[in-house]
């Protein structure tokens, strides 16, 4: 597919243009924090259909600037999304690839309505039905999917900017909880709080 500036819903719009298909709407699906040392892992889906508005400048959400993804949250948070939190507690019970696709279910259960194709970022083991589809890159190729990027991004993003007020010092407001060196050092200072995945081999050689 041909890099471009912007994604354009082109695949959605000939997807459900199409009289053959069943389908009347798509929900892209993405996941960010995956590989983050603290907070949660956030899984974003976004609502597409033919009369859905068509915003520009939507690209995956780890090659847009800060200021760009606050400006399309301003716009997609006024569209039809979901974002839901996978917890530290739930990440270190199953593992963050498991919690991930529960969370991904959770969404297909229910909002399949037999007119809903989902299209999901990366690979998994689960099977998340025949109106599913798992997209390698889907993030960085298909409008609905980066939308969704978009929408855990920043939303996860401010989620950890008030852990930050409740944990203060750890700078969860700047690395968002990823492992940099201002986090390394902060976790070697405080300690380790119940805000971190300990199952996280790089996390527990800090404990």
């Amino acid at each position: 597919m041909q890099k471009l500036l912007y994604l354009k819903p082109s695949y959605e719009i000939n997807l459900l243009s199409n009289n053959e298909n069943k389908y009347t709407r798509v929900i892209g699906i993405d996941e960010v924090g995956r590989g983050s040392w603290a907070g949660p892992v956030a899984v974003g889906a976004y609502y597409y259909n033919l009369n859905s508005e068509f915003v520009q400048g939507i690209k995956d959400s780890k090659q847009l600037t800060l200021k760009r993804r606050e400006t399309l949250f301003s716009i997609l948070k006024k569209h039809e999304y979901k974002v839901s939190y996978g917890s530290v507690d739930m990440i270190d019970k199953y593992g963050i690839g498991k919690t991930i696709e529960k969370l991904i279910l959770q969404i297909v259960n229910k909002e399949s309505n037999g007119n809903t194709l989902f299209l999901i970022d990366g690979i998994f083991s689960q099977n998340f039905g025949d109106n599913s589809l798992k997209i390698i890159k889907g993030d960085t190729n298909y409008y609905s999917i980066a939308a969704a990027s978009v929408l855990a991004k920043v939303t996860r993003d401010h989620f950890m900017d008030k852990l930050e007020d409740k944990y203060q010092g750890y700078g969860f407001d700047k690395h968002k909880g990823y492992g940099t060196k201002q986090h390394i050092e902060a976790l070697n200072k405080l300690g380790i709080n119940k805000k971190k995945k300990k199952s996280y081999k790089s996390v527990s050689k800090l404990m």
